[in-house]
């Protein structure tokens, strides 16, 4: 019993197993075909010892006791190599490394389902990989990949859009002023909440589209040296949340645009697992690590591929504890064609 047999007979009973979910002209059953099992197991009996090539005239030399020998050494052998292929399946695979998820969000598609979708998957693993992304001050920062971190509030959404939705590791941010004495944002200037009429917007001064890459942690330099000299690799240190999300910018064409930190002012509980929202006169509230100052969201660079261990970041762009963030939901402007990726228009009396 060869390990090509054993994979040939699994295929085979794999295969007919599902039959028992279709009906004789391909349609989807309801229920699952109850004799299924019976043949399936009929059909196993008549592979496993047909496998045992024996010719006939050892076959009238043999006793019974031999011939059964051999049956149940085949039997036993398709077993082990069903044993060992599900021992493998179960193994987790090396998490990517960072090289390998900096170049596959630098190359992304958002616009094709197959490349978003595989870059989801690179990052929706449970496995951990460490990304250094780079210096503020005297603290390092790290990425934890998490396509989930940010989410719009369900007010924030407008469920009877028709249009198609993107998946919600893909939003969009609204910034706006905010009036010091009441905290309220300012109509003027919050380009997707006011208006007579629905007309979303992509990419401008007022928020953009983005995709989350996950949580930003930190390390002050001292410490790291300090674990860094007793042995310890990046991944084993105990980094911190700075309550801060790493995402890139979603461009017109879909490709990946300009990486911002963003304030996640509504985290998950870590005990009680729901959302709360942080107020903004929290001293907590957008204080990154080393800046002293409250920032809803922060550009560090031009394109994902320049963030690494020694990078410097200089904060090009900055919204500060003056913006009121507003997280909203994106859709494709086309569903026949490539179109484009708008945040949605959110009217007050709709909160």
């Amino acid at each position: 019993m060869t390990d090509e047999r054993c994979k040939e007979i699994y295929t085979e009973l794999r295969d007919l197993s599902r039959t028992g979910y279709k009906n004789p002209d391909g349609s989807p059953r309801l229920h699952r075909d109850p004799s299924i099992e019976t043949k399936v197991q009929a059909r196993m009996e008549v592979l496993l010892p047909n496998h045992v090539r024996i010719s006939s005239y050892k076959l009238v030399m043999m006793n019974t006791l031999t011939l059964y020998a051999m049956m149940q050494d085949s039997l036993e052998k398709y077993k082990a190599w069903c044993r060992e292929r599900t021992k493998l399946s179960r193994q987790l695979p090396e998490p990517a490394s960072a090289d390998e998820i900096i170049k596959a969000i630098g190359e992304v598609d958002l616009l094709d389902p197959i490349s978003r979708g595989n870059l989801c998957d690179l990052l929706g693993t449970d496995l951990y990989s460490h990304i250094d992304i780079g210096t503020y001050g005297k603290y390092h920062y790290c990425l934890r990949p998490d396509l989930f971190q940010l989410r719009p509030e369900d007010h924030d959404i407008d469920w009877n859009d028709e249009r198609e939705p993107m998946p919600s590791c893909i939003l969009g941010i609204n910034l706006s002023k905010t009036v010091p004495w009441t905290g309220d944002r300012r109509k003027e200037h919050s380009s997707d909440e006011s208006g007579s009429s629905n007309i979303s917007t992509g990419n401008d001064g007022t928020g953009f589209v983005f995709t989350q890459l996950g949580r930003v942690c930190y390390l002050d330099d001292s410490r790291r040296q300090k674990y860094h000299d007793d042995g310890k690799f990046p991944i084993q240190m105990p980094w911190l949340d700075s309550g801060f999300v790493l995402v890139v910018v979603v461009r017109d064409d879909g490709s990946a645009g300009a990486p911002w930190l963003l304030f996640n002012f509504m985290p998950v509980h870590e005990l009680e697992g729901s959302r709360f929202r942080i107020p903004q006169t929290d001293d907590e509230w957008g204080t990154l690590p080393g800046s002293g100052h409250q920032y809803v969201a922060l550009q560090i660079g031009d394109r994902i591929s320049e963030l690494r261990f020694d990078k410097q970041w200089v904060m090009t762009s900055r919204f500060g504890g003056d913006y009121s963030p507003q997280l909203v939901a994106v859709v494709n402007t086309s569903p026949t064609s490539r179109g484009q990726l708008v945040r949605q228009k959110i009217f007050e009396n709709s909160r």
